[in-house]
């Protein structure tokens, strides 16, 4: 259908929620060495998220993109890919940590019958830049 816009809802279910993937930065038992200084990693989202492990271990990410956890640039996001490993038809990218001048390329790649739709939201903040000055 040509002239329909969906909209979905991509930020954080409850206002104390990290982001739509992370429930809270820690307080969820570790596997492995990625525990915080307190012993405990980030709690994910029930449904279709991945903690981040030693690379990040306060977040959690999108099962199917988790192994992005450190790096969100240059990236595939295939939706079949997605709806196999997290039951959803869509993707988050978080703003890469970039140094200096760069660029990050980005693959989106929707199943037969599916669109791309990019929505961007609070790329900068009150003059700080992935959590920077």
């Amino acid at each position: 259908m040509f002239g329909q816009t969906v909209h979905m809802r991509l930020r954080a279910a409850r206002a104390r929620q990290v982001d739509l993937w992370t429930q809270t930065s820690s307080g969820c038992a570790c596997a492995g060495a990625g525990a915080g200084a307190d012993g405990a990693c980030a709690c994910c989202v029930r449904d279709g998220a991945w903690p981040c492990g030693d690379v990040a271990p306060t977040r959690c990410a999108q099962c199917g993109l988790e192994q992005y956890c450190a790096n969100m640039c240059n990236i595939t996001i295939d939706s079949r890919v997605l709806r196999t490993k997290s039951g959803k038809s869509f993707g988050q990218i978080k703003s890469p940590s970039i140094e200096g001048p760069g660029a990050c390329s980005y693959f989106l790649q929707p199943d037969a019958g599916q669109r791309v739709e990019i929505q961007l939201y609070r790329l900068v903040s009150v003059g700080r830049f992935n959590g920077t000055r």
